[in-house]
């Protein structure tokens, strides 16, 4: 895998693809660890800076920075390649890519349903692009049957998973607006990401330097400084919590007996008691108001009421019941609840806000996700490939690398060899039941099938390969 392979072969594109599954599955690896103790939006901050400043210093080693062009023009007084007026962009659309990855996992969605849309774009958008640029006398290939084939199953295989669920993924997160604004914003940046790569890759004179490591640098720089000048904005400029001026205090609703209105507060603990779920805005172990969800109302919620509600500052409309000292409002769906606060913003600032003794260790093991970033490009970017062939070929290692993971932790974590998955518990701070209970999980059935589905994807993908690698030989692209 060390050895060095002709640009454009297979060798190569079997390397690349190697260390992207090596640094995925030790990415995915440590995510499971890590979460459980931090949250979500402290591991994004702080793996996401270890992940950029790995790769920022891997640019500045590497000399990556200097884009190899033989097309220049003059910028502000600077002498620059004309393909920073689209890879800047393409690093702008990264900034967006890297932060909403971990956010769509955090929405009201279930996480079948968050891969599902995270990894089948990506492998449709490749076919789009190829679509898009063939329309445009770009793209000079055919994309063979034998790609579309492979998209076919793989879109079956990312599928996989809600075909099995017998509750369904659900889509009402589609009602609930911070989704759907991180939703479109994480499409929309990668399908544009995507055809910038191609748009590189596909309008290189035969005899033009091809820099994918420079491609690479520019971005990363470009995505670097969009983060940090946005995380700025959203840590100094943007509430949190939206106003509600026609909410009342929670505390004042049981002086509104018998009245329709509309209160606000925030969820501090829930509980469920004979089918019924009561949401709690006061510590104590009685509260003198509750709002009520019943079980067969709950099919009206984007989750089950307690997780959904739990810790979110939210406005709640009913008409109250009980007395002065216990009170009551009763809701039934979505039209009767808005969620106020923008939770991935708060935890965020409390990232920064509150002490974490272990930041280090987020931004060192964090920094593996930053190991799979180049990889990842070049595999996107490879020569002599369509968008479609590309874009399976880096979809599909993900998947692969996905299971190997889960796989990995649950024979450690498991407690089939007890001693080892008391070792883990030592050196992760992770208590030993929880291990076993909450992280090791073996593979379900779907998740065999998927994977299943993705070996003979990649079966249609090395047929694919062969007719190019001929191809790319006629045309002398390759010896």
């Amino acid at each position: 895998m060390f050895a060095k392979r002709e640009e454009g072969s297979t060798g190569q594109l079997l390397n690349l693809c190697f260390w992207y599954y090596f640094f995925y599955v030790l990415t995915g690896i440590f995510v499971k660890f890590f979460v459980p103790k931090v949250g979500d939006m402290e591991w994004l901050v702080w793996s996401t800076l270890g992940s950029n400043v790995l790769c920022l210093t891997v640019v500045a080693i590497g000399g990556w920075y200097r884009l190899k062009s033989t097309n220049y023009t003059t910028f502000l007084g600077m002498k620059i390649p004309r393909e920073f007026f689209y890879i800047v962009p393409s690093g702008i659309c990264t900034a967006v890519v890297i932060p909403t990855t971990t956010l769509m996992y955090s929405l009201p969605i279930t996480v079948m349903v968050a891969m599902v849309i995270m990894r089948g774009f990506v492998i449709i958008f490749g076919r789009i692009v190829d679509f898009i640029q063939i329309k445009q006398g770009i793209l000079k290939k055919k994309v063979y049957w034998q790609e579309d084939v492979g998209v076919v199953i793989a879109m079956l295989a990312v599928s996989a998973q809600i075909f099995f669920e017998r509750k369904g993924g659900g889509l009402d997160f589609l009602k609930y607006g911070p989704a759907m604004v991180i939703l479109v914003s994480y499409l929309v940046a990668y399908f544009i990401r995507i055809y910038i790569m191609n748009y590189y890759k596909n309008t290189r004179p035969k005899d033009a330097i091809y820099d994918n490591k420079g491609f690479f640098g520019i971005e990363q720089i470009s995505s670097t400084i969009t983060m940090v000048l946005v995380a700025w904005i959203l840590f100094n400029f943007v509430n949190p919590i939206q106003p509600a001026a026609d909410a009342l205090d929670w505390k004042s609703a049981s002086s509104h007996i018998g009245q329709t209105i509309s209160v606000k507060g925030e969820v501090v603990r829930t509980e469920e008691i004979g089918g019924v779920t009561y949401l709690y805005f006061d510590k104590a172990s009685t509260g003198n108001f509750s709002v009520t969800i019943k079980n067969e109302n709950y099919k009206s919620f984007t989750q089950e009421p307690g997780k959904l509600f739990k810790g979110r500052v939210i406005k709640v409309t009913g008409t109250i019941s009980g007395d002065s000292t216990v009170s009551q409002m009763e809701i039934t769906g979505n039209k009767d609840y808005k969620i106020l606060d923008l939770k991935q913003l708060i935890g965020f600032k409390k990232a920064f806000t509150e002490k974490h003794s272990n930041w280090p260790w987020q931004m060192f093991f964090g920094s593996f996700f930053g190991a799979v970033a180049p990889f990842a490009v070049f595999i996107f970017m490879f020569k002599g490939r369509t968008a479609t062939f590309a874009n399976l070929a880096n979809r599909l290692t993900s998947l692969i690398a996905g299971t190997t993971a889960t796989l990995i932790i649950w024979f450690t974590c498991s407690g089939k060899i007890a001693g080892l998955t008391h070792w883990i518990s030592q050196i992760s701070g992770l208590d030993y039941e929880l291990l076993i209970t909450k992280i090791a999980k073996f593979p379900k059935l779907a998740d065999w099938v998927s994977l299943g589905l993705i070996f003979v994807a990649v079966y249609f993908l090395s047929l694919a390969e062969k007719r190019r690698v001929r191809e790319l030989k006629q045309q002398h692209e390759l010896k």
